[in-house]
This record gives C-alpha cells, sequence and structure tokens, in this order.
C-alpha cells in the first residue's frame, strides 16, 4: 500500500491513519443504520391487521 512504498510522507501517516478509522466507523455506523431501520419498518409492517 502507501504506507509501505513510500507514497505517503511520515508527518501525514497519523492523521491519514485516523482519518481512514473515523471513515470506516461512519461507514459501519451508517450500514446498521439501515439495517436497524429496514428491521423496524418490517416489524412495524407485520404488526398492522390486515383490512
Amino acid at each position: 500500500m502507501g504506507f509501505h512504498a513510500g507514497h505517503v510522507p511520515e508527518f501525514l501517516k497519523a492523521p491519514i491513519l485516523l482519518a481512514a478509522i473515523l471513515l470506516a466507523y461512519a461507514l459501519t455506523n451508517l450500514v446498521l443504520e439501515e439495517a436497524r431501520n429496514a428491521d423496524t419498518a418490517k416489524a412495524a409492517k407485520a404488526d398492522r391487521k390486515p383490512e
């Protein structure tokens, strides 16, 4: 990757790593929230009585 090949300067490695970790956290949080919303919608739909 870029760290081992020397593409990233040494003084930028820590901020880039922190940004990558925060990005991964934010993306997984979005995915989990979508899954939670889908489960809630499915449960609400199942709770409705047929007319």
